[in-house]
């Protein structure tokens, strides 16, 4: 079960979906879903972009997770840039956020 309300969770799905590129997945990980976290843990998330995702795009997109209204960091991760062992690692505490981006998201300036 991942460990953060509601609310928090519309507000990830939100912006996840504003900014992920068509056909992207993402999962929540670590303390938050293993129960090991506390009310201010940071959101560990896994994305695993559907087509290309830009380094500033992807910026962008942290950038609205640190100017939302969680009262926690998001700290994003891109699939490409994780190690094959590290996914193995947490394969088992991967949550969905039962979302898969369907529209194209534009580049943004």
């Amino acid at each position: 079960m991942l460990n953060i309300s509601d609310d928090e969770l519309n507000i990830v799905r939100n912006i996840l979906l504003g900014y992920l590129p068509h056909g992207s997945v993402a999962w929540a990980f670590g303390s938050r879903v293993k129960g090991t976290g506390h009310r201010f843990s940071d959101l560990d998330v896994l994305i695993k972009p559907g087509k290309s995702f830009s380094a500033g795009h992807f910026a962008l997109m942290q950038e609205a997770f640190s100017e939302s209204d969680l009262p926690f960091r998001v700290d994003a991760t891109c699939w490409d840039d994780m190690s094959d062992n590290f996914r193995k690692q947490i394969r088992d505490d991967l949550i969905p956020f039962d979302i898969v981006a369907s529209v194209d998201v534009p580049e943004r300036q």
